[in-house]
């Protein structure tokens, strides 16, 4: 990474998703949170994009191959990797091709897609006449009445309920 783009000087040792994956979970969610924000605020200002936005909502498992933590699984004391979760907030600007990220954060793996989202849009407070396009971890009836009451329209695919037959409908 440091050769390709001339700077040697960068951290002067090797630096892999270990390294970076340790330097997040020191990483206040409020700060980072912020910092990005602050960063889409002045790229928006920038670029003058019209006022009806597309926004995006994601999120991605992330861990770190060489951390892990003890636990009991079947009786036996065993070691279980670490699993982390990004939830993001991002903009796409269309004839730029550039996607900066609103809002992050950064929790547990089993963390709820529609409750972060739902804390990060309380965060950001100047979405309004917006569109927002996310998929069916979002499909939360909270998440939707926010949205709807700050004139934000959610493009969300619903999940698919399929009855199971062996349980009793009663």
């Amino acid at each position: 990474m440091r050769n390709n783009f001339g700077i040697p000087h960068l951290h002067n040792r090797h630096i892999d998703h270990y390294t970076y994956g340790k330097a997040f979970n020191r990483i206040d969610n409020a700060f980072l949170s912020s910092l990005l924000t602050f960063t889409y605020i002045i790229i928006d200002n920038l670029l003058n994009q019209p006022s009806n936005k597309l926004y995006i909502a994601d999120s991605t498992g992330v861990s770190i191959n060489r951390l892990y933590c003890e636990c009991i699984h079947g009786g036996k004391r065993t070691n279980r990797l670490v699993y982390d979760k990004l939830h993001i907030l991002a903009y796409y600007y269309p004839k730029q091709g550039y996607i900066p990220i609103v809002s992050a954060r950064w929790g547990e793996g089993h963390s709820s897609d529609s409750t972060n989202l739902l804390e990060m849009v309380k965060q950001v407070d100047f979405l309004d006449n917006e569109y927002l396009l996310a998929d069916r971890g979002y499909d939360c009836c909270e998440l939707f009445e926010y949205l709807l009451q700050h004139n934000i329209t959610p493009i969300v695919k619903t999940k698919e309920f399929k009855w199971n037959y062996k349980v009793s409908k009663s």
